[in-house]
């Protein structure tokens, strides 16, 4: 199992996030390329509540096709294969309706899985843990 590193600053741990989503990504969907369709940080936290960024933290979102036919939920089963296997808390997980989602939080990283039904590509979105600016 991969721990997270204990990243010293906001921008290894951005390095970190970037990893986890791509490497996720390629577990759930192994004969597609991730692409990284967002990477936002570090950026402050709460500096939108107060004016002050005492903490950094990183969002970044990959995409990967999925043009597989079948089932999406065989893609989100394997998301959480993968994260469970690798140590991630599964805290939400939702599979009815449209959209098929899963949330695992592990060492203060947290990372989120979509499929929307009616589209062909898994996205995931994380954000690191705050740190000190």
């Amino acid at each position: 199992m991969s721990e997270p590193r204990r990243a010293t600053n906001p921008y290894q741990a951005r390095d970190e996030l970037r990893g986890l989503l791509l490497v996720t990504a390629v577990a759930a969907v192994p004969d597609q390329h991730p692409v990284v369709a967002v990477d936002a940080g570090p950026i402050g936290a709460g500096a939108l509540s107060d004016g002050a960024a005492r903490s950094l933290v990183s969002r970044i979102r990959v995409e990967i096709g999925d043009l597989a036919d079948g089932d999406p939920e065989h893609r989100i089963a394997a998301v959480r294969r993968h994260l469970v296997a690798e140590g991630w808390s599964v805290v939400r997980s939702a599979t009815g309706g449209d959209t098929l989602e899963l949330v695992a939080v592990r060492a203060g990283y947290t990372i989120a899985v979509s499929r929307h039904r009616a589209e062909r590509r898994l996205v995931l979105t994380g954000e690191t843990p705050p740190l000190p600016a």
